[in-house]
């Protein structure tokens, strides 16, 4: 392997290029009135117009295997600039270490983010406790904080909102992170995807006063534009799902969309409704868990809701009148029943539809809206 040269330093470089890409995958993340900042209050901060300092972020990222050791400066240095600057701080939610180095059993931050405030500092404080010889620049962290004007409230305040995200992804496999937000983008396209996204974060830090910052709008108009370069044509398959339990069929044998069925006297299409729903939303969820695309799932189903409506207002003004028995009324809100259970199955985003998905989420629709199945009054 050739040496490297002393001024060299893009393992420097490979660091900022690591904290930029995790800060594009909190943009991912980002809620409606939600900015992202770089560099302002620390590596990346997520701050809402509405609720406040949400979070402040400092990212270490090491290239070999690594442990976050107890007098690891990764974390005593983090610890110290956050405790002496309290007005900056003192509104975040939430102060996390990010950090590629594991955490093992005999360290004193395993299962740091289980330990009450008192037992974390009861932790930290112990470790210096006992001096050594080579230990300089733990010592000088320690007693910026440990010393005659020790803010113990501050400290117990701040190791409250002290998480560590401990054991992540190195830049060599960060691509695995983001596959959730860009399964629309083609497999073979994704990292030029993000390299591209990338290239315009790094791009605002250009001008002074060379700080990042974004909006949730930002970089959703953003992405919008770049997708029309790498979005994917072919369409993915909906996970497989297995059908409920007897068990789990009578938990949801209570739901509003189930009671909708029983009144227009339909019970034998209940199992069949049960099954169908229960599927449709265990799928929504392993599709759309923490992703930014939930609005596409969204507008597929307010679409829904209104073909449904309108089906519903067709089958009353062709069939309901002021002398329309009640068992005519059942008949046709059974018949409404059939047709909505029968329209052609449309594929939404980048998805194959299937018939169970679709059903699901018009059961779900019933479940959650002042809509039902009668076409009538009874």
């Amino acid at each position: 392997m050739e040496k490297r040269a002393k001024n060299d330093s893009s393992l420097q470089q490979v660091g900022v290029i690591y904290q930029y890409l995790i800060a594009l995958k909190d943009c991912f993340e980002l809620k409606e009135d939600e900015n992202l900042y770089i560099e302002t209050h620390g590596d990346i901060t997520v701050i809402s117009s509405n609720k406040g300092k949400k979070f402040q972020k400092e990212v270490k990222h090491h290239l070999s295997e690594k442990k976050l050791s107890d007098r690891d400066i990764d974390f005593w240095k983090t610890l110290t600039n956050w405790y002496n600057d309290y007005d900056r701080y003192k509104d975040f939610k939430e102060l996390i270490l990010h950090t590629t180095s594991q955490i093992s059993e005999i360290s004193s931050f395993y299962n740091w983010d289980k330990l009450s405030n008192e037992e974390k500092l009861k932790k930290i404080k112990l470790i210096g406790k006992l001096e050594k010889e080579k230990e300089k620049i733990f010592r000088e962290e320690y007693k910026k904080i440990f010393n005659e004007n020790l803010d113990r409230k501050w400290l117990l305040e701040l190791l409250g909102k002290l998480s560590i995200k401990f054991y992540e992804n190195k830049i060599d496999k960060i691509s695995e992170d983001f596959s959730k937000y860009i399964l629309h983008i083609q497999e073979g396209e994704r990292d030029n995807y993000i390299s591209y996204l990338l290239g315009i974060l790094l791009k605002k830090v250009k001008k002074p006063p060379h700080k990042c910052e974004i909006s949730k709008r930002e970089f959703e108009e953003i992405c919008q534009t770049v997708t029309k370069t790498y979005y994917r044509t072919e369409k993915l398959d909906l996970p497989d799902v297995e059908s409920p339990t007897d068990e789990i069929q009578k938990e949801y044998e209570d739901k509003k969309f189930v009671k909708a069925i029983l009144e227009i006297n339909y019970s034998e299409k209940i199992r069949e409704a049960i099954n169908d729903y229960w599927k449709a939303n265990i799928v929504a969820r392993e599709i759309f868990i923490d992703c930014s695309h939930i609005k596409k799932f969204e507008n597929y189903k307010n679409e829904l809701e209104s073909k449904l409506k309108n089906q519903k207002e067709i089958l009353k003004l062709e069939k309901i009148n002021n002398n329309t028995s009640l068992e005519e009324c059942i008949k046709n809100s059974k018949i409404l029943y059939l047709k909505v259970m029968n329209w052609n199955v449309e594929d939404f985003w980048i998805y194959k539809n299937q018939i169970f998905f679709q059903r699901g989420v018009i059961h779900d629709i019933i479940d959650q809206k002042e809509i039902d199945w009668k076409v009538g009054e009874f």
